[in-house]
C-alpha cells in the first residue's frame, strides 16, 4: 500500500464496471496494516423502499440515481494484516473480491506475479466454537 499515496490512485474497476477502492488505511510501524475498503458502481441507481404511510398502502420498489458527487454503496470491507495473519469483516462482500482487488492491485504496482500466489484460508476459533456448542447450537459447519 505504500505505492499507493492516495485513496484515488487504489481504484480498481472490475469487469463488470463496479470499482474497489481503499478510502482509508493506517500502516503501523511494526508492519500491521489497517485497510477500509469499499465497492461501488459509479453513476448506478440504488434501490429504494418507499413507506407505507397511515392507510396509504406501500409502494412498489424503486431505484433513484445517486446524489450528485456521490455513488451507491455495493460494499465495505475492514481488513487487518499482520504478518502472514489476516482478519476480514465484510458487509456486502466476499471474501474472493478482497482478493482480486489484492491481486490487481499488485499487478498495477508492478510487483511481481509471484506476489499474487496466495489465498486467504478461513481459520475457526476453537474456543468461540466450544462456547456457541456449549450455549446449545446443535451443529457449527
Amino acid at each position: 500500500m505504500r505505492v499507493f499515496p492516495s485513496a484515488s490512485s487504489s481504484v480498481i474497476t472490475r469487469a463488470d464496471g463496479s470499482v474497489m477502492q481503499t478510502r482509508h488505511r493506517n500502516i503501523e510501524r511494526n508492519g500491521r496494516v489497517l485497510l477500509h475498503g469499499v465497492a461501488y458502481t459509479p453513476d448506478a441507481e440504488g434501490s429504494i423502499v418507499p413507506r407505507a404511510v397511515g392507510a396509504r398502502p406501500a409502494a412498489p420498489l424503486a431505484t433513484t440515481p445517486p446524489p450528485d458527487d456521490s455513488d451507491f454503496l455495493n460494499g465495505a470491507l475492514m481488513v487487518l494484516v499482520s504478518g502472514d495473519d489476516c482478519l476480514l469483516c465484510s458487509d456486502g462482500l466476499q471474501i474472493g473480491a478482497f482478493r482480486h482487488y489484492v491481486h490487481q492491485l499488485s499487478r498495477t504496482a508492478g510487483f511481481p506475479p509471484a506476489t499474487q500466489r496466495f489465498d486467504f484460508t478461513a481459520v475457526a476459533n476453537r474456543d468461540n466454537i466450544k462456547e456457541l456448542i456449549e450455549s446449545g447450537v446443535q451443529e457449527v459447519a
